[in-house]
């Protein structure tokens, strides 16, 4: 059975439904920015303040009593913490490495020279940005 909105109620679900699509709007947001260069660079000065405000809809949506329960035992959040910000890394330094000392030399030091050709040029786009 529908109820009949009122005049404020109208914004309110619309920011209740934007909060339950917030991590969709910003994949669309992205895709639209993309496929639509003009449409990306009218919207461009306005997305970080778009973003949080998504994430606020979405995170005022957290049912207190769950993420309190969660602070009690934070061993999960922990691990998985450390698993994104350490062991990840880690793996993937092992995996170059092992790739780097099983490749011939000339492939690596190809490899190397296209990374610090890469690095100079993005270091030059800064420099001539700040001038």
């Amino acid at each position: 059975m529908t109820r009949n909105l009122g005049f404020l109620d109208w914004p309110a679900a619309g920011l209740s439904w934007l909060g339950r699509q917030g991590t969709h709007a910003v994949a669309i947001s992205i895709l639209l920015g993309i496929a639509l260069p003009p449409l990306g660079a009218l919207v461009r000065p306005f997305f970080p303040e778009t973003v949080f405000l998504l994430l606020c809809l979405a995170f005022l949506r957290v049912d207190p009593g769950a993420l309190r329960a969660q602070l009690a035992k934070p061993w999960l959040l922990l691990a998985a913490a450390v698993w994104t910000m350490l062991v990840v890394p880690v793996l993937g330094l092992i995996g170059c490495v092992t790739l780097a000392c099983a490749l011939p030399g000339v492939s690596v030091a190809v490899g190397a020279a296209v990374l610090a050709v890469g690095a100079a040029a993005y270091g030059v786009r800064l420099w001539a940005a700040s001038r």
